[in-house]
């Protein structure tokens, strides 16, 4: 009778009820679980503990890891706006000399105007009119500027503060995931 038995101990005749079957299937997992949790349990986390790791531990050991995930995350936004910022001032340089070089080229216009009434005749009107027309629109385009480089270094100030204000966030964070 004993060589009619399967490898589970059982007669090839008897039938098990799907309870005892799931319970044959499922026990040896479950060990196979339980030691798999200790032995993962028995290695290094993050090269950090050895041995037996409490959940208290674990927990532990995966805020600091979140929160140095968090912090590196806010290295990158910052050194992103740090980047803007940097564009932004550049920008701002850019206006800055352009406004300059308008404005000498209008002072240049305006003196060529009072030089052009020492001229008489029709060349005088002529060459007044295409000197108004020409200034007219240098001061156009130096309002234009002005008013470009203002929103710039409004859009600059913004930025600045928010990324001061990201420094020191990101200052708090480092010293939590130091901790």
């Amino acid at each position: 009778m004993a060589s009619e038995r399967n490898s589970m101990g059982e007669s090839p005749g008897k039938h098990l009820s799907f309870a005892e079957q799931n319970e044959r299937i499922t026990f040896p997992r479950r060990k196979d679980a339980e030691s798999e949790l200790k032995v993962i349990e028995k290695h290094e986390v993050g090269g950090a503990i050895s041995g037996y790791t409490h959940l208290a531990d674990i927990q532990e050991i995966s805020q600091k890891l979140r929160a140095k995930a968090v912090f590196e995350t806010s290295e990158l936004d910052m050194l992103q706006r740090q980047n803007e910022l940097d564009r932004l001032t550049a920008n701002v340089q850019e206006i800055d000399r352009d406004i300059k070089t308008m404005s000498s080229r209008i002072t240049e216009l305006q003196q060529q105007l009072a030089a052009a009434d020492t001229i008489q005749g029709v060349q005088r009107r002529t060459m007044k009119a295409d000197l108004a027309r020409t200034l007219s629109a240098n001061q156009k385009e130096f309002s234009a500027k002005l008013a470009q480089l203002h929103s710039a270094k409004q859009e600059f100030d913004a930025k600045e503060s928010a990324l001061s204000k990201r420094k020191v966030a990101h200052s708090r964070l480092k010293n939590e995931s130091d901790s």
